[in-house]
């Protein structure tokens, strides 16, 4: 049992989970695992928002059996993990706005702790071992910063595909 520190460190892995959905065609499964191809993923998508976060876990405070199994709890086919440290994701933002139309983008990388029924926990201390998802953190966009003429989310879009490139990618299965 580990209390897990409200703050992220910024050396500390955090992972995403990619499933099948995550890959430009499904009929690329097999090459994706057999050559961990980073081209054969729509990296436009990897860490959009969908649901008001981006969903992810703090991999220093699960084990790998656990980040397993959390991953297969989700409907979709599990593939692999996107894993960086906290620092790459602050200074792919700090890129990220310096694009031109971009200098207002802001993002979020935070613990948001759930319990067993995937409701945020508030209480503290939170532990490594406790029910639920005591490493759960995730992204929320602040701020997309939309250029003119641009279609809902091209920002972020943007910024999920320019992330990506710079994470690590690691197949499960």
């Amino acid at each position: 049992m580990i209390e897990i520190p409200e703050k992220i460190d910024p050396s500390e892995k955090i992972v995403r989970f990619l499933f099948s959905k995550h890959l430009k065609k499904s009929k690329n499964l097999d090459k994706f695992r057999s050559t961990l191809d980073s081209g054969l993923i729509n990296s436009d998508y990897v860490f959009y928002d969908t649901r008001g976060e981006v969903s992810m876990q703090r991999k220093d405070y699960v084990s790998d059996e656990r980040c397993l199994q959390i991953g297969n709890s989700i409907p979709l086919e599990l593939v692999g993990y996107v894993s960086f440290p906290l620092d790459l994701y602050d200074n792919t933002i700090i890129l990220h706005k310096q694009e031109p139309g971009r200098e207002e983008f802001e993002a979020t990388l935070l613990w948001s702790p759930l319990d067993s029924e995937n409701v945020e926990r508030l209480d503290r201390p939170v532990c490594s071992d406790d029910a639920g998802l005591p490493a759960h953190c995730g992204i929320t966009y602040v701020n997309p910063s939309e250029l003119i003429n641009e279609e809902p989310n091209t920002a972020i879009r943007m910024f999920s595909r320019r992330f990506f490139k710079r994470c690590a990618l690691e197949l499960v299965g």
